[in-house]
């Protein structure tokens, strides 16, 4: 049987949630913040997305061979960029509108909004990445993707 190792750093982004592992569209674990997840596979190509509600990562395509592992790890960084942006840009204007009546750097919203309407919509299946760490492709692999 083959391997295939996924982590989750950990975040401040979805600290209380558990992100739902789907393996060729079978949903076979859910991983907490900060943990790791162990999975058994039968060797040959396989799928890997991870979701959490309507967000999720593309399609991953791996080729699993008996005895070998594959370790990913779930990368949700510029996710928690994005909110961070957010939130320091509506903290400076609520501070700026309460001692200087100053109500203009709301106006500096409206790129991080749009950001998130396309992830809340088109880009819904682009929230998170997998991102292999380990090694390089072997043959069968690179043939696998080749497809």
């Amino acid at each position: 049987m083959a391997t295939i190792i996924i982590h989750r750093k950990k975040a401040f982004a979805y600290l209380n949630r558990n992100f739902m592992i789907y393996l060729d569209g079978e949903k076979v674990a859910a991983i907490a913040n900060g943990e790791s997840q162990t999975l058994i596979t039968p060797p040959g190509p396989h799928q890997i997305r991870v979701k959490l509600d309507w967000f999720s990562s593309p399609v991953y395509k791996v080729f699993t061979i008996k005895d070998h592992v594959h370790v990913f790890n779930i990368d949700q960084s510029k996710t928690s960029l994005r909110l961070l942006g957010m939130e320091i840009i509506l903290a400076l204007h609520f501070i700026l509108l309460l001692f200087y009546d100053f109500n203009k750097l709301i106006i500096f919203m409206f790129p991080f909004l749009m950001v998130e309407l396309y992830f809340l919509t088109f880009g819904r299946n682009k929230y998170f990445k997998l991102k292999k760490i380990e090694g390089k492709l072997d043959t069968n692999e690179a043939q696998f993707y080749e497809k």
